[in-house]
C-alpha cells in the first residue's frame, strides 16, 4: 500500500498558478488562451498544437478548469469557495441552457458556452471536474494509490475526455487511453506538490 500524504491548506503546483490573467479590451478566447498561458503553461503549450478548429474549445475547457482548480488557493473561508463554486455550477447549467441571455458575462463562461454548444460536450465530465475541487476544498490527505487515481481520473482524465469530444472523437478506445494519460499526468501533478511541502 502507498501512502501520500500532501499537509497544508492549500495544495500548490507549479502547472496551476494564481497569477491573475484578467486584462481590460480582452476577447473572450483572448482572456482564455492567456489564462491557461499564465496559470497552466504546459497544457498551454499542448493546446496550440491543437487545429484551429477545436483549439478554442479545448482553451475554454482548459480554462474552465484552471477557474476552479484556483478556487481553493484563491479564498480563505470554506463558504466563500463554496459560494464560487456555486457561480461556476450555475455558469454550467446556463451554458447548456437555450437562453444565451442566462450565460454570465464572465469570458470562460462565455467561451465555454460556445463550445458546449459548438462540439456538444458532455455536462458530466464538467461537473465531474466541479465537484471533485468542491470535495477536496478542505485538502485531504491521500492514503493510497487508488486515491490518486481515483482524484487524477476525475480533475485530469475528465479535462481530456472533453477535448477528446471537441476534437470529434468519441471513441472508446480512445477514452480509455484519456484515462491513463489522465491518471498519470495527475499523479505526476500531486508529486510534484509535495517538494513544497519539504522546502
Amino acid at each position: 500500500m502507498y501512502r501520500v500524504i500532501i499537509t497544508g491548506k492549500k495544495y500548490i503546483s507549479r502547472s496551476v498558478s494564481t497569477k491573475p490573467a484578467r486584462e481590460k479590451n480582452k476577447s473572450s478566447s483572448e482572456y482564455c488562451l492567456e489564462l491557461v498561458k499564465t496559470c497552466d503553461y504546459e497544457n498551454f503549450i499542448c493546446t496550440l498544437l491543437l487545429q484551429n478548429a477545436t483549439r478554442s474549445s479545448a482553451f475554454a475547457v482548459r480554462s474552465f478548469n484552471v477557474e476552479v482548480a484556483r478556487v481553493a488557493e484563491q479564498v480563505s473561508q470554506e463558504t466563500i469557495g463554496l459560494m464560487r463554486f456555486k457561480f461556476w455550477e450555475d455558469a454550467l447549467e446556463s451554458c447548456y441552457s437555450k437562453d444565451l441571455k442566462a450565460v454570465p458575462k464572465h469570458p470562460v463562461a462565455l467561451e465555454l458556452s460556445k463550445a458546449v454548444k459548438g462540439h456538444s460536450l458532455s455536462k458530466r465530465y464538467l461537473n465531474n471536474l466541479i465537484a471533485a475541487r468542491k470535495e477536496n476544498i478542505v485538502p485531504k490527505d491521500f492514503v493510497s494509490l487508488e486515491d490518486m487515481e481515483k482524484y487524477a481520473e476525475r480533475t485530469v482524465s475528465n479535462v481530456l475526455y472533453l477535448i477528446l469530444e471537441g476534437c470529434g472523437v468519441k471513441n472508446v478506445k480512445a477514452d480509455h487511453a484519456a484515462s491513463h494519460l489522465g491518471k498519470a499526468q495527475g499523479i505526476v501533478q500531486l508529486l510534484r506538490q509535495i517538494s513544497h511541502f519539504l522546502i
